[in-house]
């Protein structure tokens, strides 16, 4: 995942739509189709950007300062002893299907990134020898080495749902090629954390409703001089594909809130 993602995802969050309506939907522009509901699969950014909405990491970096802030995490890691870290999550985060997230889910995606060696999805986590619930809301982490990776990439790593993505797992297992097919399989409804959840997929556009049990919801952070204030503020996202010209006049008819490209 590229630094600097979860900022970029809150960030996005902050933005007020310009149409007033019954139902406030952020409409915003994007280039691509959603090309896979497989977080680990995704190597688009259309499909990277959407599913990272879902998942939250235990910390994110600001934009400015590159502060490490908590984010499932509850406080900054514990020291327990040399190569020893314990991480509290905070015991009020809920997927959006009512089911907690734990420690048993921060487990559970780093043993499975090791296991079936994606590193593309979280390339540092080589650095841990090992990632265990100590406890329902305690994960440990045993490093191989001290590295500013820990801190920069392994802490950002994006969260998945236990419940959701083991029985993946355990189906992929069973075949000659774990990774290879568990890269393959779709992901039904994905569960999520995060300010959206999954709503309407089509051909052109992907709606995505405001996630009403968002945890980090009006927290505050400091980015520099600036404090910004998490929403979203809004009834949820509309995405819809639009070649750039047409952006562009979609925009300016006010038919468009935001562009998410570069222009």
């Amino acid at each position: 995942m590229k630094k600097g993602f979860i900022l970029v995802l809150l960030l996005i969050c902050m933005t007020v739509p310009i149409d007033t309506q019954e139902k406030l939907y952020l409409t915003v522009a994007v280039q691509e189709e959603m090309q896979s509901s497989n977080i680990f699969r995704a190597t688009d950014e259309f499909s990277t950007r959407v599913l990272g909405w879902f998942y939250p990491p235990l910390y994110f970096h600001t934009g400015t300062t590159r502060e490490l802030i908590p984010y499932v995490a509850e406080g900054m890691p514990v020291l327990l002893e040399e190569k020893k870290y314990a991480v509290h999550i905070r015991e009020t985060i809920q997927w959006d299907d009512g089911k907690p997230l734990t420690a048993f889910d921060v487990e559970f995606t780093v043993n499975l990134i090791k296991e079936l060696e994606l590193v593309s999805y979280s390339p540092d986590l080589e650095t841990v020898k090992e990632c265990t619930a100590s406890d329902t809301y305690t994960v440990v982490f045993v490093l191989n080495e001290c590295t500013p990776k820990f801190w920069e990439s392994v802490l950002t790593t994006l969260i998945v749902p236990r419940h959701q993505f083991l029985p993946l797992l355990e189906e992929a297992r069973l075949t000659d090629d774990p990774a290879s097919i568990f890269l393959a399989m779709s992901v039904m409804d994905p569960v999520s954390a995060g300010p959206f959840s999954w709503g309407v997929s089509m051909n052109d556009f992907v709606r995505l409703p405001s996630n009403p049990t968002y945890f980090f919801k009006g927290h505050t952070f400091q980015d520099g001089a600036r404090t910004v204030t998490v929403g979203p503020d809004y009834d949820g996202l509309l995405l819809r594909v639009y070649t750039e010209e047409d952006a562009v006049k979609a925009l300016l008819q006010g038919d468009v809130d935001y562009i998410w490209w570069q222009l």
